[in-house]
């Protein structure tokens, strides 16, 4: 009986609390390298978000599995991948390539702004989905970049 009250309270918990939360990214072992930019992945998990995210001021969690070493790895991205069970595949896009720092400064592009003085964002939280939190905690390696449903190359 105490199990099922104590699932409930949980249940409830969950509920007043929201959909989302966050952590704090030195919850997570960053490493680089574990992928090459444009690797093909499959998109087993994403946190969603509570907005937006406009202003890039987190990162969503993502579970990917590579199609090339079939290595499964948490993704930080600041872009949301909208995908479905039968629409999960996706390219990755390294953290430091110049696709990702386009897509982290398209405010600072539109101004104006030379595309050789930008960087990556400094963004230390993490947005976590707290209905599918048994799904994101886990062990594996996680990098940091974004998802594409297509690249070409600048010769294409």
């Amino acid at each position: 009986m105490r199990k099922i009250v104590g699932l409930l309270m949980l249940g409830l918990f969950v509920q007043c609390t929201g959909q989302h939360s966050f952590k704090d990214i030195s919850e997570f072992e960053i490493s680089e390298g574990l992928m090459e930019d444009g690797e093909y992945v499959k998109v087993v998990y994403s946190s969603g978000a509570p907005d937006d995210n406009l202003d890039l001021t987190y990162y969503l969690h993502l579970i990917v599995v590579s199609q090339v070493s079939k290595d499964t790895f948490n993704l930080l991205s600041t872009g949301g991948a909208l995908v479905t069970e039968t629409d999960n595949m996706r390219y990755y896009i390294a953290n430091n390539s110049s696709a990702n720092i386009i897509m982290q400064n398209l405010d600072k592009i539109q101004n104006g702004v030379n595309i050789n003085d930008l960087g990556t964002k400094d963004i230390d939280q993490v947005v976590v989905n707290n209905t599918n939190w048994q799904d994101a905690e886990n062990n594996f390696p996680t990098i940091i970049g974004g998802l594409a449903n297509d690249i070409r190359s600048i010769e294409d």
